[in-house]
């Protein structure tokens, strides 16, 4: 039992930084009990880009998301009291902002946690004159932006993310899909337009383009 009791200790040892060690004092997990290592342990699981792929990790930070109120920010207020019962979590300025970037983390800022994020916006398309009025449709693309708590994660020392490139966008940040082609996959585009005598009709042309999905890398 001991020996998975401390399995996380040595595995996140390699990815915190000693440096954080060094300045904060921070104290042996295994020493610590209940929800004050609980606390502690999220602080370190949170610092790291793969904290939430490892196994002893997940027991911690499935508690610590589990705390919510109706509110956004009583939720904050609720986890950062939570946060706050770890020893070192406002041990100096710098483990305090650190502290307060993973109080606001909403999700993992991995290049692939970000690739399954997407945001969406309305687009008005006004009728023919016949018709008259307008109609929207639904545009989607995958995130475009890097979160604020994601960079302060990716900015402070103390943190494994430090260590490692942050995701670059390498998609067109001025394309957008519709929902349509983004549930299929590909884009239909007209690559041919000719006038059909015997039809009366235009015989048209598509090509249809795979929509890059994976633009942080």
């Amino acid at each position: 039992m001991k020996i998975k009791q401390l399995a996380i200790i040595s595995t996140l040892a390699a990815m915190f930084s000693f440096q954080a060690a060094a300045e904060t004092g921070l104290p042996k997990i295994e020493m610590l009990t209940g929800d004050t290592r609980t606390a502690c342990e999220v602080i370190l699981c949170l610092s790291s880009a793969q904290g939430k792929g490892i196994a002893e990790c997940q027991a911690p930070l499935r508690k610590y998301f589990s705390i919510k109120a109706k509110k956004w920010h009583k939720t904050l207020a609720k986890r950062r009291a939570f946060l706050d019962l770890c020893p070192a979590a406002n041990e100096n300025a710098k483990m305090s902002a650190l502290t307060t970037a993973i109080q606001h983390q909403e999700y993992a800022c991995d290049a692939g946690t970000l690739n399954s994020r997407t945001e969406t916006r309305r687009n008005w398309i006004r009728r023919s004159s016949e018709d008259g009025g307008s109609y929207s449709r639904r545009l989607v693309r995958t995130q475009t932006y890097i979160p604020d708590f994601c960079k302060a994660l990716y900015d402070h020392e103390f943190t494994e993310y430090s260590q490692v490139l942050k995701p670059k966008y390498v998609c067109d940040t001025n394309k957008w899909y519709s929902q349509e082609d983004w549930n299929r996959g590909f884009e239909r585009v007209e690559v041919s337009r000719k006038w059909n005598y015997r039809t009366d009709s235009y015989d048209i042309k598509y090509k249809d383009i795979p929509i890059k999905k994976d633009c942080w890398e």
